[in-house]
């Protein structure tokens, strides 16, 4: 007699894991029956994110920092090295951190959020500091007005 089990989802932080069919009768692993199940590419995109958000606080700040300027830049980052981007808006060394928001005077509570280059490469950098997609450009910057936001650098 065959006797089938249904292993329904079960979710754990955002990552789903797929119902199997599973027959009591096979006893090979080539048996498992897969229903809906999203390739392990995919499964390791977003725990690779979900691990990033995790081991850096800095991705949940709420806040968005000083417009730098309204242009982004592009920057060639090295694989394995790790960048930290400027929130704050008042680094001297766009579009990365100097240190600068420990001042207390400035009274600044962002940090920068930490990029890890997984590839050698050119990225764009968002310099208006109002991206929703950190560190990178999302082209927010169009829709600023110079008047508005008084960038640091004048175009």
């Amino acid at each position: 007699m065959v006797t089938r089990r249904i292993i329904h989802k079960i979710s754990l932080n955002s990552v789903t894991l797929c119902p199997l069919r599973y027959s009591s009768s096979s006893k090979s692993p080539k048996d498992f029956n897969d229903l809906n199940e999203p390739s392990e590419q995919d499964i390791q995109e977003k725990l690779n994110l979900k691990e990033a958000k995790d081991k850096f606080w800095e991705y949940h700040q709420k806040d968005k920092g000083k417009v730098y300027s309204l242009k982004p830049i592009k920057v060639k980052c090295n694989s394995g090295k790790i960048y930290l981007w400027c929130s704050c808006g008042y680094s001297r060394n766009q579009p990365f951190c100097d240190g600068t928001h420990r001042v207390e005077h400035y009274d600044i509570k962002l940090k920068p959020i930490p990029f890890e280059c997984n590839e050698t490469k050119d990225y764009w950098f968002c310099n208006c500091k109002q991206t929703n997609h950190r560190p990178f450009c999302d082209g927010t910057h169009r829709e600023l007005k110079i008047d508005d936001v008084k960038p640091t650098i004048r175009h």
